[in-house]
C-alpha cells in the first residue's frame, strides 16, 4: 500500500501474522493517544502505528509532533482538543492579567481552565465520534 492511500485518521488493522515487527524508519514514542496499545510509533510521512498483542493499527496525521512546525499542525489539525485547550487558557490568562495586573493569579487561572476546556472538548469529541459511529452504522434510523 502507498503511503498516499492511507487514510487520515481511519486506521487501517494489519495483523501481526502480516506484519510481525515495526517497520523501518519508525521511532517509538510516547506521543499520541494509546487506545490501550502496548507501545505507539511514529514513522515516514507522518505515519502513526499502535502496537498491539495481535495486530497493528496505522493511520497518518496531518502533522507529526516530534518536530516544532509538525506538532502546532498536529494540536490544531490531528488533536483539535489540545490547541483549542491552549488557546482558552491563553485567553484566560490575558483577561486575568488585565483584570488583575498579577502574573502569578492570571498562570493560576490559566492552569484551572486547562484541564478543564480539554476534558470538556475531549467529551464533546467522544460523543460526535459516538454519534457519527451510530449514523453510519444506520443505527440512528
Amino acid at each position: 500500500m502507498k503511503m498516499r492511500n492511507i487514510p487520515m485518521h481511519r486506521d487501517i488493522v494489519i495483523p501481526k501474522t502480516m506484519m510481525p515487527t515495526v517497520p523501518p524508519g519508525f521511532e517509538e514514542t510516547i506521543l499520541g493517544e494509546p487506545k490501550g496499545a502496548i507501545a505507539q510509533y511514529r514513522g515516514p510521512g507522518n505515519l502513526h502505528l499502535r502496537e498491539y498483542n495481535d495486530r497493528w493499527t496505522l493511520h497518518r496525521d496531518y502533522g507529526d509532533p516530534r518536530t516544532l512546525d509538525g506538532l502546532v499542525i498536529h494540536m490544531f489539525l490531528d488533536a483539535p482538543e489540545i490547541g483549542i485547550s491552549f488557546l482558552i487558557a491563553a485567553g484566560t490568562l490575558k483577561k486575568t492579567y488585565e483584570a488583575t495586573r498579577s502574573v502569578p493569579k492570571a498562570l493560576i487561572e490559566a492552569l484551572k481552565v486547562l484541564p478543564v476546556s480539554y476534558v470538556t472538548l475531549r467529551i464533546i469529541k467522544a460523543l460526535f465520534e459516538w454519534l457519527a459511529q451510530l449514523s453510519s452504522s444506520g443505527a440512528a434510523e
